[in-house]
């Protein structure tokens, strides 16, 4: 929801998409791959679909050739695979089937909540 609303009023404003990718590649500065570090995470596939949304790697021009490397790299790990489903092939899984997907050192909690329909979801939230 905030990605597609940030995208929607960013399409016709150049100067909150260049002050975003400025933001970027302040981050990107130190000579890390990724915006939080040496692996992907959701800061760059938020920053990386906000850009591409907004006019994609040619509209970068004249920034720092370090945010275009880091632009590649983001739009190279893919896009996964879709697989169909339905909610009771998501119930069947094990609560924990996720869990240590991402090592996140403490920084989050698990809170499991038993959703109506989808049964137990598994969710991370920051803590503060």
């Amino acid at each position: 929801f905030w990605s597609a609303l940030a995208t929607a009023r960013s399409q016709d404003d150049p100067q909150a998409r260049r002050a975003h990718a400025m933001l970027a590649a302040r981050q990107l500065a130190d000579g890390r791959a990724f915006l939080q570090g040496a692996r992907p995470g959701m800061a760059d596939i938020e920053a990386w679909s906000f850009l591409a949304a907004t006019g994609g790697q040619d509209g970068l021009a004249g920034l720092a050739p370090l945010l275009a490397a880091w632009f590649a790299r983001v739009e190279d790990l893919g896009f996964g695979d879709a697989r169909p489903g339905t909610p009771a092939d998501w119930r069947s899984l094990p609560a924990d089937a996720g869990a240590d997907a991402v090592d996140i050192d403490g920084l989050a909690e698990a809170h499991v909540v038993d959703h109506p329909a989808l049964g137990p979801i598994r969710l991370e939230m920051p803590r503060l």
